[in-house]
């Protein structure tokens, strides 16, 4: 028995060898450039905000491109106050753009207080997207192979109540963020 459990072997190995060249030589999606082209406010109250971030995905590919999943986090003042999953719910046409809208609720006891100024700010994450053709895309469903673009975006977000489109009333929902950009990758 010991022969055929060295030839089981051999064969698994053969298996997993030729689906890694396969895999390789299969994965020609390339993945989506993501860029941050918008922050607004959602909601407002004096203890809490909801910030709305556009994540935009451009697809240089000749077919569409699903974008499965964001993982992402904000940090402001260099505090962490927030971090989340979201289905991205969106499919890229060919040789396009789409967006994503990214919401990110947090205290504002966690961060001393009212916002009422400029405060620095990253956002920073994942989108997992959805590769061509069949064996990806086996690989993709069975959980095999996932993969994935990421993004990065600091800067500064003044919330100075001059630059919000409000003032709003406690509660109500809508407005601006003025963005200042140091550095975007993605």
């Amino acid at each position: 028995m010991p022969e055929r459990a060295s030839v089981t072997a051999a064969i698994t190995g053969a298996v997993l060898a030729s689906s890694a060249i396969t895999i390789g030589g299969c994965t020609s999606t390339t993945p989506p450039r993501l860029s941050v082209s918008d922050v607004s406010i959602q909601a407002e109250t004096s203890e809490a905000m909801v910030l709305s971030f556009a994540v935009e995905g451009a697809n240089p590919n000749t077919f569409p491109l699903p974008l499965e999943e964001v993982r992402y986090r904000l940090q402001l003042d260099g505090d962490r106050v927030f971090s989340g999953v979201r289905s991205s719910q969106i499919t890229i046409p060919r040789s396009s753009t789409g967006a994503v809208r990214l919401p990110v609720a947090f205290e504002l006891a966690d961060l001393g207080g009212a916002l009422n100024g400029p405060a620095p700010y990253r956002l920073s994450g994942s989108v997992r997207y959805r590769p061509a053709g069949t064996l990806p895309g086996v690989l993709f469903d069975s959980g095999v192979y996932r993969p994935s673009a990421s993004f990065s975006v600091s800067g500064v977000l003044d919330f100075t109540p001059t630059n919000r489109t409000g003032p709003f009333p406690e509660g109500e929902t809508g407005g601006a963020v003025r963005i200042d950009d140091a550095g975007s990758e993605g």
